[in-house]
């Protein structure tokens, strides 16, 4: 309800759709073998890769990197992407285990969404490590944010993207209405080459992907500023002036 008040974009995520597969997997040579699942949990379940896993899709075996699927050649073989994370994964029938499947999204319609809010000249927010969370420090920064502006920019090139780099810094948490401040850096624009090195894809996109992350990352961190109360947090920053409480 409140989300569809702010007007917000859906954006699906693979780890709320992921499943697990039928039978029992295990990596050799670059392949994902499939077995017989023969335990108290699963009553001889064969693995199912053709109605269970797409091209491009993800399959996470224990703690594993995930492996991408390049190719299904049948029920219980599949081509998969090369990658040395695979050296972790069991090698062998004897060590199969079992296996998770992380969907590959199409964000097509939601970067499409995006990018007419840019032309209507409105704002979107968005968290860039991903999600909201309650730690202190910045977690990883995604993509997404700069895939949506430099995106927009090769597809419209009227277009000038400003990036806002927001810093927030909460305390207690866990109660209603607590005091928190908000604080705002200059904008962050983007030079018309890194555009041009985003238009030609490959390295070269990722490269200039890199380099606009970089530049969130360096402006959120004079941002975030962490304290264990507001009254500590003012005298390291002493011209704080925007807080709610």
């Amino acid at each position: 309800m409140f989300a569809r008040i702010l007007d917000s974009i859906p954006v699906e995520r693979a780890q709320d759709l992921i499943k697990l597969g039928s039978g029992t997997a295990f990596v050799h040579h670059s392949q994902l073998h499939g077995l017989l699942c023969n335990s108290f949990q699963s009553l001889n379940l064969l693995a199912a890769f053709k109605s269970q896993v797409h091209e491009g899709d993800s399959i996470q075996i224990a703690d594993n990197e995930p492996l991408i699927v390049t190719e299904i050649l049948s029920d219980n073989c599949a081509q998969l992407k090369p990658s040395d994370a695979s050296n972790r994964c069991p090698h062998t029938a004897a060590s199969s285990l079992p296996y998770k499947i992380i969907p590959k999204i199409d964000q097509s319609q939601m970067y499409s969404t995006v990018t007419q809010r840019f032309l209507q000249s409105r704002c979107v927010g968005i968290f860039p490590e991903g999600g909201s969370h309650d730690r202190s420090e910045l977690l990883p920064l995604k993509a997404g944010a700069i895939i949506m502006a430099l995106g927009a920019m090769v597809e419209h090139p009227q277009l000038e993207i400003a990036i806002v780099p927001v810093g927030l810094n909460y305390f207690h948490a866990d109660k209603f209405r607590s005091r928190a401040v908000i604080e705002y850096g200059p904008p962050i624009y983007f030079d018309k080459s890194l555009v041009s090195k985003y238009a030609e894809g490959g390295a070269a996109k990722h490269k200039a992907i890199e380099t606009g992350l970089s530049m969130i990352l360096k402006s959120l961190r004079e941002l975030t500023l962490t304290a264990p109360d507001y009254e500590r947090l003012t005298v390291l920053h002493p011209d704080i002036l925007i807080t709610t409480s």
